[in-house]
């Protein structure tokens, strides 16, 4: 915590920022666990559909991990690659990390922050997440979660403007019977100082980062609302996925 207050460790607890989001990781020190939180980011360019994760080309990633990446690519293929094809080229990672990381529970992260990127909708940087996500959708429980929220609640009390009332973590729905929280944290929360939201859908987790609907999909795979999170993201990708047609039918490629 003493990192984040001194800047040697960058995380933002204010404001709001496109392709960034706070997540929420833990790291054992022998019988001590302590919730780290990082900044994820993530950036996109037209060209042939891939995603690159920086720490799996720098070799600092496990199985667990790309697991999840290819969960977040198998979503969001399954969702908006109907009736045109992706031609976007992902690059995503955790910031400042230096050792091996693992765990799939940054997958629902990574899934915001593409599509913050992507659809160019700014995320609430006072609000961290965890949460596991499978290939339809659904918020998956973790482990640690007392650990991470209580890690990233710190370090909003030790920032520099500490505790705002607008900072607050997502979890899963399902890990709400497992908080077990220290009486700071508690009494922060009752108070109306940090929040907690136990979600169940990336619909709820949208609604909660961006402050809009998340909007729902039409049987044409088509998105309502117009102007919803979805709808703006699938309009981006058509309009990219028509420019790729044009560049790449070029004789010259130029």
């Amino acid at each position: 915590m003493q990192l984040t207050r001194d800047t040697v460790i960058i995380l933002p607890f204010s404001g709001e920022a496109i392709g960034k989001i706070t997540i929420l990781g833990v790291t054992d020190f022998g019988d001590i666990r302590i919730g780290m939180p990082n900044l994820l980011t993530a950036t996109w360019s037209m060209g042939r559909p891939g995603f690159v994760s920086i720490a799996h080309e720098s070799k600092m990633a496990g199985n667990i991990l790309r697991k999840g990446e290819l969960t977040v690519q198998g979503y969001l293929q399954s969702i908006f690659a109907k009736k045109y094809p992706l031609a976007i080229n992902i690059v995503y990672g955790e910031e400042q990390m230096y050792g091996l990381v693992d765990g799939d529970s940054a997958s629902q992260a990574l899934l915001y922050c593409i599509i913050s990127a992507l659809a160019e909708i700014p995320i609430r940087q006072g609000i961290a997440i965890t949460g596991s996500l499978s290939q339809h959708g659904a918020i998956q429980a973790i482990g640690g979660v007392n650990e991470k929220i209580e890690g990233f609640f710190d370090c909003c009390a030790k920032s520099r403007d500490g505790l705002t009332g607008s900072q607050g973590v997502i979890v899963p729905q399902s890990n709400a019977d497992d908080l077990m929280l220290d009486e700071r944290v508690v009494d922060a929360v009752a108070c109306g100082k940090f929040h907690i939201w136990p979600i169940g859908s990336i619909d709820d987790g949208l609604r909660i980062l961006m402050g809009r609907e998340a909007g729902s999909q039409q049987k044409d795979y088509s998105f309502i609302p117009v102007g919803s999170v979805l709808d703006i993201t699938d309009k981006k990708l058509r309009e990219i996925a028509r420019n790729a047609h044009t560049f790449f039918s070029q004789d010259d490629g130029i």
